[in-house]
Parts: C-alpha cells; sequence; structure tokens
C-alpha cells in the first residue's frame, strides 16, 4: 500500500507547449509548478500514474513529467476521448496501489481533468487533491474548479502547499 499517487494526465507537448496544435493559452505558467511536484515525486518515490491522449499528433509528454524510463516508478496509460479512466487499465494500475490518497493535476482542466477527477470522486473513496495551480484548461479555471470542489472526497491544494505537507510527513 503507498499513502499518494499522483496522477498526471495529458501533460503532453500537444497541449502544454505554445506551439502544439492543441495548446492551451498561458500553459506554461503551470510548468515550474509541475517540474516541482514531479521533482519531489521522483526523489521521494511516489508512484506516478500518467494518462496520455491517444488522439494527438504529438503524445511525447513534456520534459518536466518524464520519469527515467528505467524507473518502475511512473507507469503511462493511453486513453481515448476525454475520460482517462476509458482505459481501464488505469483504474487497474490505481487499485492495485491502493492509496489514500490521489494527488491529480494536468491538462485540459475542462475535460480529462474534470472527467478524471468525477470518476474517482464517484467511484472510489480515495481522497483527491487537485493542484490548482497545475492544472490549465482552454477556459477560466476559476469555476470548474470550484465545480470540483463541490464533489466528494476532493479538496483543492497548491503545488507549495502538497510537497510542504508530503515533506512534513517525510514521505
Amino acid at each position: 500500500m503507498t499513502d499518494f499517487v499522483f496522477l498526471d494526465i495529458d501533460t503532453q507537448k500537444e497541449f502544454v507547449e505554445h506551439f502544439g496544435r492543441k495548446a492551451i493559452p498561458d500553459c506554461p505558467k503551470i510548468r515550474e509548478n509541475l517540474m516541482e511536484l514531479m521533482s519531489f515525486a521522483m526523489h521521494n518515490k511516489i508512484p506516478v500514474i500518467s494518462p496520455v491522449s491517444a488522439e494527438t499528433t504529438d503524445s511525447e509528454k513534456v520534459i518536466e513529467t518524464e520519469i527515467s524510463r528505467g524507473e518502475a516508478q511512473q507507469s503511462i496509460f493511453e486513453h481515448t476521448g476525454a475520460n482517462p479512466f476509458q482505459n481501464e487499465n488505469l483504474m487497474r494500475k490505481l487499485e492495485a496501489l491502493t492509496p489514500q490518497t490521489v494527488v491529480v493535476f494536468g491538462v485540459p482542466l475542462e475535460t480529462s481533468v474534470s472527467e478524471a477527477v468525477r470518476t474517482l470522486s464517484g467511484q472510489t473513496d480515495y481522497k483527491i487533491w487537485v493542484v490548482r495551480d497545475v492544472v490549465k484548461g482552454y477556459t477560466d479555471e476559476e469555476e470548474t474548479l470550484a465545480e470540483l470542489r463541490k464533489l466528494k472526497n476532493v479538496s483543492l491544494m497548491s503545488a507549495r502547499n502538497t510537497i510542504k505537507f508530503l515533506a512534513e510527513i517525510n514521505f
């Protein structure tokens, strides 16, 4: 059993890089926090599950979210459609890790991230931390985040507070 799992959703060049075909405006603003979260996960051996959209022309992860290929710490699952959990192997992997808390971040907020959070809230009893400064969407994030916060077991966290909390419990 692990206490925490990071769910890194669709942080692919297609969405995050300014030249991507489906580029999300102002996405570079989340990259520093994204890098800090992933660095913390890597150094503390926190499992990372990284669904990637198979519907894009460039499914390559951005450099900030890649963990060395030799590490078993990161699991990558392709999905089609808005909900990453359409790939049943994603939920199987998560269930096998038996986390207490799933830390969710990524893009696009109003589709893949929201669908994943709704699935987790509706089908599991995990605590769900949505990292508000490491999600980005095509539209205003505040409305979507307010809707997600109303769901069962969902909390909004900042990257700084997530890392601080995990560091304090000597993760």
